[in-house]
């Protein structure tokens, strides 16, 4: 039994309204769940709410079981009610002779489920483009970096990671080694070295990636190597081979994901979503 059921159980045998308190009494008195939550009333909260009829908020899921009455208190519904999204409001026809009957059920649809249920979904779509776009700003500027500029923000991302005392060879005498670091596993330090591609749309091969394996095996304990590009399929392949010092891939958008998850060449804001919680004030003295 999940948790609400047990609580549609507990509310259709009470014949009535019941605050989380008395639900949750109820439920550990039939033994309906075992709870392991630390705070198991806020968890049976939490999946009433998203699961209220008149209740509307991101986690809101489509079967709705229960409703918010007077009180701050929450009864089951007899018939689980079903929310569509829908794409628009209808506009209300003012030539129609039954103006003011379509003008309240209009107001009421404005009100209800499944219009602010579409308002939440548009945003999270408004917000993944423009992340979307974002993510496409970052990986051309970084393209656009001369490769002695690129080498330099790859030895910064690392560092960014946690790898120790990196910094850029001098290209007179690299050997094909475009820089180096320590990354600390353990109690232990792992020498690092990595190359840097440039690259706009053509992939790395397997050969390139073999290339750079040759010239750090013995003095490296781990290779990476960074494009701003792709890997073909056959360079992923040798990425780790058996007996040979792995060499981890890091494309374009990997990049991009390990600057936005650091935070690096990123700002992050922060923007409030509100939701109408009247059920939190009643319930607030229990």
């Amino acid at each position: 039994m999940t948790i609400p059921d047990a609580v549609r159980k507990v509310l259709l045998e009470a014949g009535k309204p019941l605050s989380v308190n008395e639900i949750y009494d109820r439920i550990i008195r039939l033994q309906l769940y075992n709870f392991r939550a630390q705070d198991p009333k806020s968890v049976i909260r939490s999946a009433i709410r998203s699961r209220a009829d008149n209740i509307n908020n991101p986690s809101s899921k489509s079967s709705r079981l229960f409703r918010l009455v007077d009180g701050g208190k929450f009864l089951a519904l007899i018939s689980p009610v079903e929310v569509v999204e829908v794409p628009e409001v209808p506009e209300v026809p003012s030539h129609d002779a039954g103006l003011s009957d379509l003008a309240v059920r209009k107001s009421d649809y404005k009100r209800g489920t499944k219009v602010e249920r579409v308002n939440y979904t548009m945003l999270k779509k408004q917000v993944d483009a423009y992340n979307a776009v974002c993510r496409e700003d970052l990986l051309q500027f970084l393209r656009q970096l001369n490769w002695e500029d690129f080498e330099h923000f790859a030895s910064q991302l690392l560092r960014v990671y946690g790898f120790e005392d990196t910094q850029v060879t001098r290209r007179s005498n690299d050997g094909g080694i475009d820089g180096h670091g320590r990354l600390k596993v353990g109690l232990a330090h792992m020498a690092v070295a990595f190359q840097c591609k440039r690259w706009t749309a053509k992939p790395i091969g397997r050969g390139k990636v073999d290339e750079f394996r040759g010239t750090i095996q013995g003095e490296y304990e781990q290779g990476v190597f960074f494009t701003t590009s792709t890997f073909s399929t056959s360079a992923k392949g040798v990425s780790i081979k058996k007996g040979a010092v792995p060499v981890v891939l890091i494309d374009g958008d990997e990049i991009v994901n390990l600057m936005i998850s650091k935070e690096f060449g990123v700002q992050r804001d922060v923007v409030s979503i509100y939701s109408s919680a009247p059920d939190l004030i009643m319930g607030a003295d229990e």
